[in-house]
């Protein structure tokens, strides 16, 4: 019998309590939502009995005693893994600056001359639409005296111009027109456009962008959004951009690291407005008894992007998350609809809904950012998580040996050669000793 798993529950007076919180589940989350609390409520609610932690304080999954992680999560990584400004740097150059990233929706840039600026992997550049409809991206550097061809973060020109010189571009990156140097010997407009990122936009409408100037510029490989979008029955093709925010929080970006491919990657976002405020004074509770629907309706696309469905809606909600420093990240939160045949409406409560739950999911990255700080380990850290740790360790790796036979340090994104390094013998605690 169901009842029987309540034998906790002694008195009258609790056991009403119990009726008029499952007859209001009923009402908001419906009779799906009622019998899968019912299957829940046992043990969750016998843990908050007994030791519920104090109000929005954040609960990390723990790692047994005798998983193998135990044995591996402290020697495996640098001490100074989270913490490292050299650590951080190679990061940039091994990780961020090779890596493809879906940074947007095609629909975020919907008309020709659409552009927006943003900072990857500490490079700045712009993405606009040219007049062709295609979406392509640059460094956002002048190539006279490297000043920024964009200084707002949105806007919509065909024509990008230098303040500095007057130095103008096109949507395609070529160089238009450069005051005093029309005529000059030696001097060949085509050979001095911006330098281009590889950017490509795929079926779903997803902007890919790699800065690796090593690269082809085909697609990136493992793509799986189509076909989750597909399951979902999700006309991303369709989308429309509806509204953005960014949210910073005191954390390292590899707190935020997923899986890429992940299907059950941690969502910010809940089912409802409704929903939510049912549980917004049981936040503890909440975040413990969240139903298959709403943690397998996310999917990881890189170690810093994912994408999160709203279920019942055509809606859903990209993030990505940009290193700052070692320790402050900013997450970009972009909402978008799919058209539906009656258009495509995101009710104000519901905004404002998504917005409470995107700060607080950055609140939690960084508590569990402060947890690592305070105990020294990953014991806040997901096994997902630390897969993602130790498969950047190898990248590092990787990249360090690569350094190491060059004989200085390799900025793939560059559009130029890299700087002598000096001495590559240790960097972020990264001996090569122990990786090559």
């Amino acid at each position: 019998m169901i009842m029987d798993n309540f034998s906790f529950i002694a008195s009258f007076p609790a056991a009403a309590v119990l009726t008029i919180f499952l007859l209001v589940a009923c009402r908001y989350t419906g009779a799906a939502g009622l019998i899968h609390l019912i299957h829940r409520i046992p043990k969750h609610l016998a843990q908050a009995i007994t030791k519920a932690p104090p109000p929005n304080a954040s609960v990390s999954p723990s790692i047994p005693s005798s998983s193998p992680l135990k044995a591996i999560q402290e020697p495996s990584l640098p001490p100074d893994w989270f913490t490292s400004p050299t650590l951080f740097a190679l990061e940039s150059r091994a990780v961020h600056s090779t890596t493809w990233y879906a940074l947007l929706h095609t629909s975020r840039l919907a008309t020709p001359g659409s552009y927006l600026t943003l900072t990857l992997a500490t490079y700045p550049l712009i993405l606009i639409r040219g007049r062709d409809d295609v979406v392509r991206a640059f460094h956002n550097v002048c190539r006279h005296r490297a000043y920024a061809v964009a200084r707002k973060e949105t806007g919509k020109s065909l024509v990008l111009r230098c303040g500095y010189h007057g130095w103008c571009y096109d949507a395609r990156g070529r160089l238009v027109k450069a005051p005093h140097f029309e005529g000059v010997e030696g001097f060949a407009r085509e050979e001095n456009g911006l330098f281009e990122v590889g950017c490509q936009t795929d079926e779903t409408g997803a902007v890919w962008v790699n800065l690796d100037r090593r690269k082809e510029r085909g697609m990136p490989e493992g793509n799986e959004i189509g076909e989750w979008a597909g399951e979902r029955e999700m006309r991303m093709e369709e989308g429309v951009w509806v509204e953005g925010w960014d949210v910073e929080g005191e954390f390292n970006w590899k707190v935020a690291a997923q899986r890429p491919g992940a299907i059950d990657c941690p969502s910010p976002f809940f089912r409802s407005h409704w929903t939510d405020r049912l549980f917004s004074t049981l936040g503890w509770f909440r975040r413990n008894s969240q139903s298959a629907a709403e943690t397998k309706g996310s999917l990881a696309t890189s170690m810093l992007t994912s994408i999160h469905s709203i279920p019942g809606t055509s809606t859903w909600v990209t993030t990505t998350v940009f290193p700052v420093s070692t320790a402050r990240s900013k997450v970009r939160f972009d909402v978008y609809s799919s058209r539906a045949p009656k258009g495509f409406t995101v009710k104000p409560r519901d905004m404002e809904a998504m917005k409470q739950q995107s700060e607080a999911w950055v609140r939690w990255l960084a508590e569990t950012q402060s947890n690592i700080n305070g105990d020294g380990g990953l014991e806040a850290m997901s096994t997902a998580s630390l897969e993602t740790q130790h498969w950047v360790l190898k990248q590092l790796k990787a990249h360090l040996k690569l350094e190491q036979v060059a004989g200085g340090e390799i900025f793939p994104a560059s559009p130029r050669s890299g700087k002598p390094a000096g001495s590559l013998q240790s960097v972020g605690g990264l001996e090569h000793r122990n990786y090559v």
